[in-house]
């Protein structure tokens, strides 16, 4: 978990504008009649735009229409960017844009335009650094103030229809923009170049060339330990909130199990442990939710969604073979395949959706999630061993007489064993009686009205979650995982293909709009893919892996720097400046991911050619590094595979055959970082000579270094674990 700006209401306008006097909106053409309005909005997958199309503004989805329209009426646009699983977005929606005033003075003197952060990452970003600019905060609900040119000049999160709590309502807040876009145009106009400037130097500033080293890798290593929670986990020590970045947790693991350091092995093993144990985790599903409001973690924000799990279920199971079997990790792991199965997986056709909201339609985020003692009483009898364990284990108090019953998050206040010895019991039967517990919880909860799930189909969402469920399969003994992630990955080459031999960013819906896929769209995808030759031996993946990654080196890079940017620029009307970024916020930053996928491909398939541009990538940024701190982990792991050659496995054998397939089971279930695993038949070249016996054999090999020859599956375990690492033993 890490800590983020703190998401406070930001009404920031250059000051002539704050000094401007209110004015009135003036006469200005009316916005189109309801039913033009949900045309505008039905060819979106989104179901953030769809239900929008009902309210009372009438929104445009970001394109060149509304900015063509806005320079035709002289009008400034307003920008509202959130998601579908996001609750402050929908309490904004229903009590903000639902105000008769606010709709009022929207619809006669602005253009309106809604942005589903999902469905456009691209402008989300150009938007959050636009807003981090002006404010110093981001996040969603986002809203802003363009010039008709489409240049922001106002930039803030949550406003209330009218003032309220020390917050600015957004009805005066638009009627000030408006006093300055009629009466003081230099300055709003002096204000938006002021912004741009400022991007522009930011931007440079975040891009700094530098040399790769040793040391740059150890400066990340020692940002992560000075800026980790030591009480409650993640990083950052702020209030919150916080959210469950894993690329740091991931470079920890990464880092202490090569070096054998005790210290960056704890750091990451004590946030996830920490995060599993707070309300950050559904306790009664497994899976894990988007933030918690607080430090501590008591406190959720009970959206969940795809990437985050993901990436935490990695983590896990990483976490899982660097302990030597962590089993505490395992079951981590398991519980977020388990939620993971029942809520964002399309198990007839593959592929993973996209994420499920806070709370069902008209209820309170958490509505679903969280419970009172009495609700707890009623399905669990307080007078049983199994209440009494249950309530031991997740510090639920009894109630007091006459005071509230209030709403809280289920969350672990003591261990099994810690319970066990409590009560004089075996954990074995604590553990039984706290799942009895748990599954009667569960079916309750079932009854209730459950959060709505946005099923859209995002391609490298699934690349990662695919990537994840691949990686889970050896270690949860679990070969179906693996066969829905293949025809997850399947589908979305089948029906998510642009132009080209690109990719879409999301299969589209019957009749839908086709967005062209972004950069991680075809990072992702082709790192999953990368995996998926390593499952299953099948050259045709690694070919796949490797054109997608030269269509995203055609599309996205930039060949003077070797930086990548996020898009192609193409879906980015006005002067909204394209994004190339290293850094994490929380997903992997884009030129970080690319060069972490393009030293893997250099390893698999001896093309020095993607060494070259990861090198060149990873310096464009070197100078900035510093600057980043913990959130340089995606960056850190590239660095790693760049810098020091990762384990490659060559099982040499009949592909078919039983003793090849428990060779290459053994390699994928050892954790190594960067670790490659490739099959070759005995007459394929390079020529490895295989057992005097005949049987198929495995090379452990760093860089022009090999380990000797290993034909059973726990000597390759073995040897793959320790092969060329400090020869310290780990603390475990």
């Amino acid at each position: 978990m890490t800590a983020m700006p703190r998401a406070r209401v930001a009404a920031v306008l250059f000051a002539a504008a704050a000094a401007a006097a209110i004015g009135g909106p003036g006469a200005l053409v009316a916005q189109d009649e309801r039913s033009a309005r949900a045309d505008r909005l039905s060819s979106s997958q989104s179901p953030y735009l769809r239900r929008a199309a009902s309210g009372k503004i009438a929104w445009f989805q970001w394109g060149t229409e509304p900015f063509e329209l806005a320079r035709a009426v002289d009008r400034p646009i307003l920008v509202s960017v959130g998601a579908s699983w996001c609750h402050f977005c929908r309490e904004m929606d229903e009590r903000t844009f639902g105000d008769d005033g606010v709709a009022a003075i929207v619809g006669q003197s602005f253009v309106a335009v809604k942005v589903d952060r999902d469905e456009r990452p691209d402008v989300d970003r150009a938007l959050q650094d636009a807003v981090n600019v002006l404010s110093g905060e981001g996040g969603w609900p986002l809203t802003l103030v363009l010039t008709p040119d489409g240049r922001p000049f106002f930039g803030g999160n949550f406003f209330p229809p009218g003032d309220e709590n020390g917050r600015p309502g957004l009805r005066g807040v638009l009627e000030r923009v408006l006093a300055v876009h009629g009466d003081d145009r230099n300055a709003l106009l002096g204000g938006a170049d002021e912004l741009s400037a400022r991007l522009s130097v930011w931007n440079e500033t975040l891009a700094r060339r530098g040399p790769l080293s040793k040391a740059l890798l150890d400066g990340i290593a020692a940002e992560i330990l000075r800026q980790h929670d030591d009480v409650h986990g993640g990083f950052g020590k702020d209030e919150g909130p916080k959210y469950p970045l894993m690329a740091p947790v991931e470079l920890a693991i990464a880092l202490g199990f090569e070096r054998n350091d005790p210290k960056l092995l704890a750091v990451a093993t004590g946030t996830l442990e920490k995060m599993a144990a707070s309300a950050l985790r559904d306790a009664l599903a497994g899976g894990f939710h988007r933030s918690t409001a607080d430090r501590a973690g008591r406190l959720p924000r009970f959206e969940k969604t795809l990437p985050d799990n993901a990436a935490i279920l990695r983590a896990a199971v990483h976490a899982f073979g660097a302990t030597g079997g962590g089993e505490r990790f395992r079951d981590t792991a398991a519980g977020i395949v388990a939620d993971l199965e029942e809520t964002l997986c399309d198990r007839e056709r593959g592929g993973f959706f996209a994420s499920v909201a806070a709370s069902a339609p008209g209820e309170a985020a958490g509505a679903y999630t969280t419970w009172t003692r009495a609700e707890i009483d009623a399905v669990l009898v307080p007078a049983s061993e199994d209440a009494r364990l249950f309530a031991a284990i997740h510090g639920i108090a009894q109630r007091t007489p006459g005071a509230p019953d209030e709403r809280f998050a289920l969350a672990r206040a003591a261990t099994t064993s810690e319970v066990a010895k409590r009560f004089g019991l075996s954990e074995e039967h604590v553990a039984a009686a706290e799942k009895r517990a748990a599954e009667k919880l569960r079916a309750k909860r079932r009854e209730r009205n459950a959060p709505p799930v946005d099923r859209t189909i995002y391609l490298g969402w699934n690349g990662l979650a695919a990537l994840a469920f691949l990686e889970a399969a050896p270690v949860l003994l679990r070969d179906d995982l693996a066969a829905f992630a293949l025809a997850s990955i399947d589908r979305c080459l089948r029906e998510g293909r642009g132009e080209g031999g690109s990719l879409l960013h999301a299969i589209p819906a019957e009749g839908g709009a086709k967005t062209p896929g972004f950069l991680d769209d075809h990072l992702l995808l082709s790192l999953a893919l990368l995996a998926a030759h390593e499952a299953t031996g099948d050259p045709a993946r690694l070919l796949e892996a490797r054109r997608l990654a030269d269509v995203a080196i055609a599309r996205f890079l930039d060949p003077e720097t070797g930086a990548f940017f996020d898009t192609d620029g193409s879906g980015l009307p006005g002067p909204l400046p394209r994004h190339a970024a290293f850094g994490d916020s929380p997903h992997p930053g884009g030129t970080s991911l690319a060069a972490l996928l393009l030293s893997k491909l250099a390893a698999a398939t001896g093309d020095d050619s993607y060494a070259a541009r990861a090198r060149k990538a990873l310096e464009s940024f070197a100078g900035s590094v510093p600057l980043y701190g913990h959130s340089a982990g995606t960056y850190g792991l590239a660095l790693l595979e760049t810098i020091s050659p990762a384990p490659h496995v060559v099982v040499v054998g009949d592909p078919l055959s039983k003793e090849t397939d428990a060779l290459r089971r053994a390699a994928l279930a050892t954790y190594r970082p960067g670790r490659l695993v490739t099959i070759h038949a005995p007459d394929a070249k390079p020529p490895r000579p295989p057992a005097e016996e005949g049987r198929p054999v495995a090379y452990v090999c760093l860089g022009e270094r090999c380990a000797p020859p290993a034909s059973d599956p726990e000597a390759l375990r073995l040897t793959l674990a320790e092969f060329g690492r400090d020869p310290k033993k780990p603390a475990r």
